[in-house]
């Protein structure tokens, strides 16, 4: 097709530029519509809705947040990314590094990997949130500091539901649709576009990576997420799939889902999460580190697919 071509021959710059505003557009084309499709669900008019997601403070709106955090997902990462691939490339599937499958391996080393990253990284999360800005800059502090409280809110009322139903939906939307729409779009369409702009690897992976620590709007949990967006764009680098970023994505956002879910059943103390703060247990996050650098390491020395590991 011709239009393709025209996308599939355009520069680096430009294709950035059809990505900023494909996310625009599809967006706007996906909150609209879940915004009347949510009318129907939930009984209210689409002036409610957005009345109802700019206030969390109510423990019944869950199930309405959890809609438009799927809407979200879908209208910012799943559907740009879809119809990027499409139009840059004639194997769209190829493009976005979803076939072929890897092999089993690069599964489980990518699992290992961030479980044994995930205690330090709460570790720096833990110095992060002790962060500040000088005083000329406290009115962005606060605002800062809003923007995470209602981002610890939004979590808390998805975990307010402590049935099996419950903990499986945010199984499904946090762990699964997270980790798949945003390494769909930050990984495969992103990091992609970046590391082409730039010609070099590491400048395209930490410039993604910081947007994907920015977009979450919990600026005190920054440093980790920085972190975190660096390990998981060198697993598409070392392994040429997706799934490799993907499966540790899935098992980072499933590990914070069961945490959750033991707090409010009370299955485990809730001052177990200030472990990430007691400084004597650096070596043990010294080791941890190690040991995912190490899993990382097996990765790298014998990637799945050669042809696309230099994305």
């Amino acid at each position: 097709m011709i239009v393709r071509d025209a996308f599939q021959n355009s520069s680096p710059w430009m294709q950035l530029f059809f990505m900023i505003a494909s996310v625009v557009l599809v967006f706007v084309l996906f909150f609209s519509g879940g915004l009347l499709l949510g009318g129907v669900i939930f009984s209210m008019s689409p002036a409610d809705l957005v009345w109802v997601m700019g206030d969390v403070s109510d423990p019944g709106r869950g199930p309405v947040l959890k809609y438009f955090q799927v809407v979200q997902t879908f209208g910012l990462f799943v559907g740009p990314s879809l119809l990027l691939a499409w139009l840059y490339s004639s194997r769209p599937l190829a493009y976005l590094r979803l076939a072929p499958l890897p092999p089993a391996r690069v599964w489980l080393w990518s699992s290992l990997a961030v479980i044994f990253l995930i205690p330090p990284a709460n570790y720096l999360a833990s110095l992060n949130e002790t962060w500040s800005l000088p005083d000329a800059w406290s009115g962005v502090e606060q605002w800062m500091r809003e923007a995470e409280d209602r981002g610890n809110q939004i979590q808390q009322l998805f975990m307010q539901d402590t049935s099996l139903a419950g903990l499986l939906g945010n199984i499904l939307v946090v762990a699964v649709l997270g980790a798949i729409g945003e390494e769909l779009f930050f990984r495969s369409i992103m990091q992609s576009l970046m590391v082409r702009v730039f010609r070099k690897v590491f400048p395209g992976v930490l410039l993604a990576s910081v947007v994907f620590a920015a977009v979450h709007f919990q600026f005190f949990g920054f440093a980790p997420r920085l972190v975190m967006g660096m390990f998981l764009g060198y697993l598409l680098v070392w392994t040429g799939s997706l799934w490799a970023p993907v499966m540790a994505h899935f098992v980072n956002n499933l590990g914070g889902v069961l945490l959750g879910f033991a707090l409010i059943r009370g299955w485990i103390p809730q001052d177990a999460e200030m472990i990430w703060s007691d400084h004597k247990l650096w070596p043990l996050w010294g080791a941890c580190t190690l040991l995912s650098v190490f899993c990382m390491w097996q990765l790298k020395k014998n990637p799945s697919n050669h042809e696309t590991v230099s994305v």
